[in-house]
């Protein structure tokens, strides 16, 4: 078990892990892992998340209406990549003292197509959803307005070529090869539909809880699975769901 030295609190009800399995990492693992993680095979799986709070009031970057970078202005859109790079840079830098040279690690990382603004990517899509939903509930007064717009999903999804070149200015693994991980689903839009319900309720359920308060997680989730039921954004919702996996390999010191 690695409960005392990997912080999960995305997961804080996830599953134990023996130290030869997979390793989720989504707003922790920035700093090294136990000593008994030091093998020549890390496999690290899951998706790279910063997770500070990066703004006030005052500041350029205040995402207010939002809940994330995907349709922000570029003031917002830049400080997500500002953060995820040095979240990257932190996360290799720890991995490149744990393995020897040689090592391979394999991360899948959420990511969209290279050149595709995030903006019209069909992740930004889902988040407008979400924060939609929530708008809802301050308008029926059930959260306020100020929780909603210091609110900011701790997801960046970055693209293969921009994670490529923040591997290789981070100078300690090399790219042995990345690919794009298709998921197709052949269900309906209903059946779609209530599976992005149970996935955002397992990955968001923590932060949700943590930022507006557990009386309020059952009544947005309940709001979510009411719009979308009625939502056309799910017709290709395994669009949605799109993964990059890399295989890096650690350089001779």
């Amino acid at each position: 078990m690695i409960s005392t030295n990997f912080s999960n609190p995305l997961f804080p009800n996830g599953p134990t892990l023996q130290p030869e399995c997979q390793v989720p990492f989504m707003a922790g693992c920035f700093s090294r892992l136990p000593s008994i993680l030091y093998t020549p095979h890390t496999h690290s799986i899951g998706s790279l998340q910063s997770h500070r709070k990066w703004w006030t009031k005052t500041s350029p970057a205040w995402n207010k209406g939002r809940i994330h970078c995907a349709t922000a202005p570029n003031e917002v859109l830049e400080a997500y990549s500002a953060q995820f790079s040095k979240d990257i840079q932190s996360f290799l830098d720890a991995r490149a003292q744990e393995m020897v040279s040689g090592g391979l690690m394999t991360i899948i990382i959420p990511t969209i197509p290279n050149e595709t603004p995030m903006s019209q990517s069909t992740f930004a899509a889902w988040v407008d959803f979400l924060g939609s939903c929530l708008l809802d509930m301050a308008k029926m007064g059930l959260v306020s307005e100020d929780k909603v717009d210091s609110f900011n999903l701790p997801i960046y999804p970055t693209s293969p070529k921009q994670l490529e070149a923040l591997i290789e200015r981070n100078g300690c693994f090399s790219v042995e090869g990345m690919e794009t991980l298709d998921r197709p689903m052949n269900h309906d839009a209903a059946y779609k539909a209530k599976l992005f319900v149970s996935h955002m309720r397992a990955a968001l359920d923590g932060p949700i809880r943590q930022h507006f308060g557990p009386e309020i997680v059952d009544k947005l989730f309940d709001r979510i699975a009411e719009k979308s039921a009625k939502s056309s954004i799910f017709i290709n919702y395994n669009e949605l769901a799109v993964d990059s996996l890399v295989i890096l390999k650690r350089k001779l010191d």
